[in-house]
């Protein structure tokens, strides 16, 4: 299987990934996080390859305190929620580091292999969607994702919708 394939495949099979916690931010520009930053709340993403075909479509949660949270969409119900840290980049312009760790799709096994994946979004002036790009590398040897080697992608696109409570359907 190829190595684009078997990336897909993960995100098909909705990847078991491991938390990771939140990391501090300091220097070389990054804005401590805050409750009233435009990215934070729960978002519908959908990622689409440099041909625009659709790849995956995830919840996210982007918190006032740096951490995002994920799940995919297929299959549903495998408990596979991940962690990621996200920083201000400028004005509604952020930057997200995501790492995990892959598993065989057939038995739920880690692999011996991880890997992470960054976006750079826009969030929109009305605060209701964001933009931005996506570049992911995959099967890197070991539990440390930033160590080196691996597989690298990049030029995937995302898009994302705010989703808000609709009071109309409360009880």
């Amino acid at each position: 299987m190829s190595k684009f394939s078997r990336r897909l495949g993960f995100l098909s099979r909705g990847t078991f990934a491991v938390a990771v916690v939140a990391l501090v931010m300091i220097g070389f520009g990054a804005s401590r996080a805050a409750a009233n930053e435009s990215i934070v709340g729960l978002w519908q993403i959908t990622l689409k390859d440099s041909g625009g075909n659709f790849i995956d479509s995830v919840f996210s949660g982007w918190t006032s305190d740096g951490l995002e949270f994920d799940q995919d969409i297929v299959p549903i119900l495998t408990e596979n929620v991940c962690y990621g840290t996200w920083i201000k980049l400028g004005g509604h312009s952020y930057g997200l580091t995501h790492p995990f760790f892959d598993f065989v799709g057939t038995t739920g096994l880690w692999d011996g292999t991880s890997g992470h994946f960054e976006y750079t979004v826009t969030v929109a002036n009305d605060g209701n969607s964001f933009t931005g790009k996506e570049n992911f590398t995959f099967e890197v040897p070991g539990t440390n994702p930033y160590a080196g080697g691996g597989t690298t992608f990049t030029g995937f696109t995302i898009s994302a919708t705010r989703i808000t409570v609709n009071k109309s359907l409360l009880p």
